[in-house]
C-alpha cells in the first residue's frame, strides 16, 4: 500500500538545512507512486502545468540520476527495485545526453537535462517577479531558483544530493529511494521501527530459549 503523501517533511534539527530540504521533496518523489501524485501536487503545491504524467516523468529521471541503469539492483545483497533504462518516459533525457551531453556522467547530463527543459519554459505565468526560472532581489542581492519551475528545482537539489543518496536496505520495502539523517543509516524511517520490533522480538525469543521456557 502506498503511503499517503499529506504533506512535506519538516526540517530535522539534526539535518544541515539544504540536506533536509532536499530529504523533504527528493524522497517523496523518487517514491512516488500513481495512486498518490493527486497528494504530492496538493501536499508541495505544484503548479498545474506540470501533468501527472510530466511528475511521474520527472519520478522516472529522479530515481535514473539516483541509481542507474537497472531494472533491480542489488545493494548489500537485497534486491531493490530500480528503474527500467528503456522506460518511454526517459526517452528525451536519452535522446538530449546522446546529442548534447555526449561526454558527461549519467548525472552531470542528467541535470543538464533539466537545465535545457527549464530554459525551454521561458517565461511561465505568474505576477511580479514571480516570472521566469530565476528571481533577483534586488534590495538583497541575491539571485535564486524559482521554486515554481520544476526542473531546475531538481537540478539544484541532485547537484547538492548525489553523495547522500542511498537505499533502505529492507527487502519489500515500498518506499526505498533514501537520504539517510546520518551515514551509517540503513533503512528508512517505516522499515526501521519494523527491523527494532523484529530484533526485539528475536531477543525475547533467544533468552526465552536460553532459559528453558520451552
Amino acid at each position: 500500500m502506498p503511503e499517503i503523501i499529506t504533506k512535506p517533511s519538516k526540517t530535522k534539527r539534526d539535518l544541515p538545512k539544504s540536506k533536509a530540504i532536499v530529504k523533504g521533496f527528493a524522497e517523496p518523489l523518487a517514491n512516488l507512486s500513481p495512486e498518490v501524485v493527486g497528494q504530492f501536487r496538493e501536499a508541495f503545491r505544484i503548479p498545474a502545468r506540470y501533468t501527472d504524467e510530466m511528475l511521474l516523468t520527472y519520478r522516472d529521471e529522479l530515481r535514473y540520476f539516483w541509481g542507474g541503469p537497472q531494472s533491480i539492483e542489488r545493494v548489500d545483497g537485497v534486491d531493490m527495485v530500480g528503474i527500467d533504462a528503456t522506460s518511454e518516459r526517459l526517452g528525451q533525457l536519452h535522446e538530449f545526453a546522446e546529442r548534447a551531453a555526449p561526454h558527461a556522467e549519467r548525472q552531470e547530463a542528467i541535470c543538464l537535462y533539466w537545465i535545457e527543459q527549464a530554459r525551454k519554459e521561458g517565461r511561465f505565468s505568474g505576477t511580479g517577479n514571480q516570472l521566469g526560472p530565476m528571481l533577483l532581489n534586488w534590495k538583497e542581492g541575491k539571485v535564486s531558483v524559482n521554486r515554481a519551475c520544476l526542473p531546475l528545482v531538481l537540478a539544484m537539489m541532485c547537484a547538492k544530493s548525489r553523495k547522500w543518496l542511498a537505499y533502505c536496505q529492507r527487502k519489500g520495502c515500498d518506499r526505498p529511494y533514501l537520504i539517510p539523517r546520518k551515514s551509517d543509516q540503513k533503512y528508512c524511517s517505516s522499515c526501521q521501527a519494523v527491523v527494532v520490533k523484529e530484533q526485539k522480538k528475536e531477543s525475547a525469543l533467544k533468552l526465552a530459549e536460553e532459559r528453558g521456557y520451552w
